[in-house]
């Protein structure tokens, strides 16, 4: 990855702190795209601290689609030879949580941004081609279902469902990016990184009861990484597009995401949501 460009969302902790480390040492310049300013310092720290290189950071709050637009812009300027987006930023709430633009929070991170920071840098990776776009997904999307009508959330009263129909989104969303993409100039795969033991699901109510008891049976966030640092670097992927992998390995993903009208209409849906790409 020596000469390569890398940004990541959500860097600054977990399964992105560790995408960013393992990048970092295989040679790519990085750039940490995070909600704190404070906790994204303290990971360049860490990162200088173990490769000698310190990655780059900016400031976004990956829930507001504004701030997604001007990261990009600002991404634009500083990174001009980006050549990896890994859209890695996750979200779970334990009860529904509006943004300020009004949107389901869980909706606008896990879908929404992707969607959004990614065509916003579509151009400037084609123009750095050959390119990729990564976006670290979950199995919660296999048993997900799709309302056309509640988007949003507001019919779903179980937090997980909202959270898995968000990933099942965030397929949708990769798998047809992929067929609008040239694969010689970008390519866009989802990724499930493995039950990770972080605090992802300690945020209360029966979300953070169910994670007490899974949470010990995750694996370690260095683990989670594995997959991410293989879909952004492996030559085995040059030219792979809209797959779906698991501990590095293709995987089915909903059988849904193979139907080209439900992509094309999510796509259309989420613009009327994010306004017109």
């Amino acid at each position: 990855m020596r000469g390569v460009t890398v940004a990541i969302t959500g860097a600054n902790s977990g399964v992105g702190y560790h995408t960013a480390l393992g990048l970092s040492r295989l040679g790519a310049r990085v750039v940490l795209i995070c909600r704190d300013q404070g906790r994204g310092e303290r990971a360049q720290t860490a990162i200088e601290a173990e490769t000698g290189a310190r990655p780059d950071l900016l400031v976004a709050d990956l829930s507001d689609m504004g701030e997604v637009r001007r990261v990009a812009a600002d991404l634009q300027r500083a990174a001009p030879d980006l050549r990896v987006l890994i859209n890695n930023a996750g979200v779970v709430t334990s009860r529904r949580t509006m943004t300020r633009e009004g949107h389901e929070l869980s909706n606008a991170v896990n879908h929404l941004a992707p969607f959004v920071l990614s065509n916003a840098l579509l151009d400037l990776l084609k123009a750095n081609a050959p390119a990729r776009i990564v976006n670290v997904n979950s199995e919660s999307h296999l048993s997900a279902t799709l309302d056309f009508g509640d988007l949003d959330g507001e019919k779903q009263s179980f937090p997980p469902n909202r959270y898995g129909q968000s990933k099942l989104a965030n397929m949708l969303f990769t798998v047809e990016l992929a067929q609008r993409i040239d694969p010689a100039l970008v390519t866009a795969n989802a990724l499930h990184p493995g039950l990770v033991a972080t605090d992802f699901g300690d945020v209360g109510g029966v979300v953070q009861f169910g994670w007490t008891f899974m949470k010990p049976f995750g694996i370690s966030p260095e683990r989670g990484a594995r997959t991410p640092i293989y879909c952004a670097s492996s030559p085995q992927l040059d030219g792979v597009t809209g797959a779906f992998f698991v501990d590095c390995k293709p995987a089915r993903p909903n059988p849904i995401v193979r139907d080209p009208a439900v992509r094309a209409r999510l796509w259309e849906a989420t613009e009327r949501l994010v306004g017109k790409m």
